[in-house]
């Protein structure tokens, strides 16, 4: 796959395969509030920039 159509939102089953989780844990995480989240149409997605930088410790204050 060319490295251009890279996926720049990660969803569910994205954040299961990076970090080994399983559905449910995975859900948690985008229900969290740890990071920002954004809804695309039912789906819950999150910046694939801020999840890396949440996994590194960084902290987002969500409202």
């Amino acid at each position: 796959m060319p490295e251009d159509s890279e996926k720049v939102m990660l969803g569910v089953k994205d954040i299961m395969r990076l970090t080994g989780v399983g559905r449910d844990k995975a859900y948690g995480l985008l229900c969290s509030k740890q990071f920002p989240v954004k809804m695309i149409g039912k789906r819950r997605m999150v910046h694939k920039d801020i999840f890396n930088d949440w996994l590194k410790g960084k902290e987002f204050t969500v409202r």
